[in-house]
């Protein structure tokens, strides 16, 4: 085990809880280590890590609907969902389910998988 104790980690969840919006203090928290163990893990299984401070830029509403469906659509959508899909499930608009997309999309959350659908 090395000195952050990231030997205890699994990489696949780890990455799959900081594409979803984790930091890397709530992670470290949630594993019991450090936030550098976290840090190590993600760079070492190739994810890069977003810039410092990201989540104080990010409209709550936006992140909070955006962890919702990275956490249901794999789930509700097996084949993947557009956006109006998401509107008459969530009940949010348009624009908004967009949005929350968009930050998926450049988490590498969710991909597409044709043209308007995600999975």
């Amino acid at each position: 085990m090395s000195a952050h104790g990231n030997a205890k980690l699994n990489p696949n969840l780890v990455i799959a809880r900081y594409r979803a919006g984790g930091t890397l203090r709530s992670l470290a928290s949630e594993f019991g280590v450090t936030h550098e163990g976290i840090r190590q893990c993600l760079l070492a299984h190739g994810q890069s890590l977003r810039p410092h401070g990201w989540h104080s830029r990010l409209d709550p509403e936006i992140a909070a609907l955006a962890a919702e469906i990275a956490a249901d659509i794999p789930k509700q959508f097996p084949a993947g969902a557009s956006v109006s899909d998401l509107v008459d499930w969530l009940g949010s608009s348009p624009t908004r389910i967009k949005q929350a997309i968009d930050v998926l999309l450049a988490r590498g959350t969710i991909k597409s998988v044709s043209a308007g659908v995600w999975a």
